[in-house]
Formats: structure tokens, sequence, C-alpha cells
């Protein structure tokens, strides 16, 4: 299976993109049409840090993290004939993980194929495309309830199936990854002594970039630096939060540095997080435009670059 999958062509309203199996059903495609879909839209359960007042009615508010999400799909098959070939399009999609780990991702894991790094496992996701929106929402997990009723319907060929895919990061995604990059800034020339007017202080350009997050909810970058640099430090200049490693690369070094999974990534080695330096924040995207600097420790100009990419995100839809 190849390591990126989104749906090729796009969709149709009302089909769904079952990456496992690479098929499009829904909409009549495959004979199966998408009568409802729960859990998509919805904001998924929350773990909540609410402690309550001991001496006090009510509670105090605590911070609020996404459960795991579970979307619930019912489809309608009414096939005059073909309706064992169609029940099989959907059995081969909702087969059970015996592991989940081997399929399962975050969207940093998924970026992190996107930009041709680490190592890559089958894409697990469901890809819906609903009225109105430019973009399917996709959504990472696997299958873990797929029920198909057998009444006195079914010997006419009919029956309508019910499938449950359940999400471990809890977050939906537009399918359309959102990437940009820059170089490091140019050094500056400095003046030339005896200095006579006008003063030139030359100029400098590059170590910025603007990544949108079209989403509604806070996004987890995911960014690669390839040398040569020299303790390269990124900002986000919407909050200021920081992110300095304490490390040379040459030319031929790669860091990846996965902000939804906390974790720095040194030429496909894990477990890098030695290099990063004191004060150093591993930061979300908001909504809208971010902007991202890019700098280092280099006197002299250098080659070296910044990479971003994410998934426009959302809580709820």
């Amino acid at each position: 299976m190849p390591a990126v999958v989104f749906a090729a062509g796009g969709l149709a309203p009302f089909q769904v993109f079952i990456s496992s199996t690479g098929t499009v059903v829904g909409a009549g495609a495959a004979g199966i049409s998408l009568l409802s879909v729960t859990g998509l839209r919805d904001l998924s359960g929350l773990r909540t840090g609410d402690a309550p007042r001991a001496l006090a009615d009510g509670s105090y508010p605590g911070l609020n993290y996404l459960d795991e999400r579970v979307v619930t799909i019912k489809w309608d098959l009414t096939l005059a004939s073909g309706l064992e070939t169609a029940l099989q399009v959907l059995a081969a999609g909702f087969q059970n993980v015996a592991d989940p780990s081997s399929i399962c991702m975050t969207s940093g894991d998924f970026l992190r194929q996107v930009a041709g790094v680490g190592a890559t496992k089958p894409v697990s996701s469901l890809q819906f495309q609903l009225p109105g929106r430019t973009s399917p929402l996709v959504t990472f997990g696997r299958p873990t309830k797929h029920v198909v009723p057998i009444d006195l319907n079914y010997q006419w060929g009919q029956t309508q199936p019910a499938s449950e895919w359940t999400s471990a990061d809890g977050e939906v995604y537009d399918a359309t990854v959102i990437s940009a990059a820059t170089s490091l800034p140019s050094p500056t020339s400095g003046m030339a002594w005896p200095a006579a007017f006008p003063w030139t202080f030359g100029s400098s350009s590059g170590g910025s970039m603007q990544l949108n997050n079209t989403g509604n909810y806070a996004a987890k970058p995911l960014f690669m630096i390839q040398g040569p640099v020299s303790y390269p430090k990124i900002t986000h200049t919407n909050s200021g939060q920081t992110m300095y490693l304490n490390i040379v690369l040459g030319a031929a070094d790669i860091l990846i540095l996965d902000h939804q999974a906390g974790t720095v990534t040194l030429n496909g080695t894990a477990n890098r997080n030695n290099l990063v330096g004191f004060g150093s924040s591993f930061f979300t995207l908001s909504p809208g435009n971010n902007g991202i600097g890019f700098s280092s420790a280099d006197s002299s100009a250098v080659a070296g670059t910044l990479t971003g990419y994410l998934l426009p995100t959302y809580s709820t839809v």
C-alpha cells in the first residue's frame, strides 16, 4: 500500500473513501448508499480535569483534552442482484485489526510520511465528502464494529449494515496537506569604515514563512530542518514560543520535529529530545495564518532550510 493515501480524483457528495482497500463507496458507488453518519462532526468525548469544590457547590474547571472519536456509519444496500458482492466490498474495509499500532497513526505520523522521512506504515483512514465542502474530512483510526442485519428483506436484496470507526486522537482533518518552506536569513554585509553618508547596513532576506491552519482547532505541525545549519531556532511569531536545537547539522543531516508526539528525530533515529535547548517548547498552530521564523548561529551564508507541514484540524466541524 502507498505510504500516503488520499482519494485520487476527488469524491462526489455522500461518498466515502476507505484507504485500506482504496475503495470508494456511497452515493451508489459499489452499489452502496450512505444513510447517515454520526460522530464525525461532533465534539468527541472529553477528558476533563475538573475538581469538585470541597466546601461549595460546583467544581474548579480543569484542562480539557479530546478523548477518542467514534464514528458510526449506516449504509443502505438495495440491489436486485449483486448484494453479496457489495457486502464483500464493505467487509473488506472493516476487518478486525489485531494490532492497532501497526496501522493507527496520528497526524504527525501521516505528515512524516508526506515529508518522505522515517518508517512508513499503511494509512488507515476514512474520508467523507460532505456537500458544500471543498475537501473531504478525514479521520485516522481503525474499524471497531461492523453489523450486517439478515432479516426478511435480505432475501429481496436489501440490507442496512452499520459500521463503527474509532479514531484514537479524537481530531478530524481536511484531506489537504498545508506546507511551506524557507531558507535561512542571508547575513547582512555590515558597514564599511570609514563610513560616509548615506550609511548602508546591508539587507537580509529569508528566514520566515506562513503556515495557514484553515481548520478551527489548534493544529500540531511537523517541521523538517535540512542542513547545513548551526544551532537552528524555530520561532512561532504569533505566540513567541521557540524551539532551539543544540546541534550543528551537516549537509546530509535531517532533523524532524513532531509537535504532536513531542519528539525529535535525527536522520531517522528517534529519541533525540536531548537536543532541545532550555526554554524551548513544542507548540501548536492556531486557526488562521501562523508566522514561522527560522534562524541560526551561522555567521556566513549556509544552505539550510526549514519546511513545515500541517493538516487543517477540527475538534468539531
